[in-house]
């Protein structure tokens, strides 16, 4: 198991709100994206598929931009940015609808 002061310093990291709730989406995201045991390939490949609910290899705006928005927060917590600096939802969902439009597939 972990020790507990790795335990301490995960919740100081991941727990925003002080209330012992880990956001289980963005602690996976973040260690995916981060994991130097994976290819670029698996992590978007990993990383796709956890919001492709229905399986249909395909994300809608809503979701890629939700997707985008989970990423960048648990990296934000991974790295320690202060809040201020994080991309605010408005801005993610523009640069969702000029890079993919209004849906995306795996393979594109």
């Amino acid at each position: 198991g972990l020790a507990s002061g790795d335990a301490r310093l995960i919740a100081e990291i991941w727990n925003e709100n002080a209330d012992g709730r880990i956001d289980v989406w963005e602690l996976l995201a973040a260690l995916a994206v981060t994991s130097s045991a994976l290819s670029q390939r698996t992590k978007v490949a990993f990383v796709f598929r956890i919001w492709d609910h229905d399986r249909d290899s395909k994300l809608r705006d809503t979701e890629l931009a939700f997707l985008l928005r989970t990423v960048v927060r648990g990296l934000g917590r991974y790295c320690r940015w202060s809040a201020s600096s994080m991309p605010r939802a408005k801005g993610i969902k523009e640069y969702v609808h000029k890079t993919f439009g209004v849906e995306t597939t795996e393979y594109e």
